[in-house]
């Protein structure tokens, strides 16, 4: 059962809203497991204890197939809950941000098939054991990481190029670190943006 309120700041975009949720109801295998963040797990994420482990490593996958989802049925002119006058198009910032988005899509890029069936079986150890497991959370803690340098307000120190702000000197030292392990992953692989 997928419960569904409209509220003022969510006009424009309530068929990607409508379709993130509908991911997550369909990706729960169980009431402690959506996709590739468990409930059950006590561990939560160092850098925002408020969340869960996996918890913003499973958004932003949700994120990304909810964007693609809506995409092509917009390509297809089809719009789900407003008329297409009023659908906002530009880069959508709702749960999880663009730049972090941005971040994780080369894993999904190569990976795509594998997470959302992982996903859908609630069993992510098929895909861990991918790209293997230190890899995999590593790879999480990152994600984590830069999400917490994100709500810290590094993207407005990075734009106005405060280069020696130490929050942004962390996050530039993080994408590095996300670099490696991509490479750890699959090889030379630079992340979209971010120089090696």
């Amino acid at each position: 059962m997928l419960y569904y309120t409209v509220c003022p700041d969510t006009v424009g975009i309530l068929d990607y809203i409508y379709i993130h949720e509908l991911i997550h109801a369909i990706e729960v295998a169980c009431l402690t497991k959506s996709g590739f963040d468990d409930y059950d797990i006590e561990e939560r994420n160092k850098y925002n204890p408020q969340k869960r482990k996996y918890e913003r490593l499973n958004e932003v996958l949700v994120e990304l197939l909810a964007l693609e989802i809506r995409n092509k049925l917009m390509e297809k002119n089809i719009y789900l809950l407003e008329p297409h006058d009023r659908v906002i198009y530009n880069s959508l910032n709702q749960n999880t941000h663009s730049f972090l988005r941005n971040l994780v899509k080369p894993l999904w890029d190569k990976y795509r098939n594998e997470i959302i069936c992982a996903s859908l079986s609630g069993d992510i150890s098929k895909f861990t054991n991918m790209i293997g497991t230190e890899n995999f959370e590593l790879f999480n803690d990152s994600v984590n990481k830069i999400d917490y340098f994100i709500t810290m307000g590094v993207l407005s120190k990075l734009q106005m190029k405060e280069t020696s702000n130490l929050l942004v000197v962390d996050l530039l030292n993080e994408t590095q670190k996300l670099n490696q392990i991509y490479d750890n992953i699959y090889g030379k692989t630079s992340i979209a943006g971010i120089k090696k």
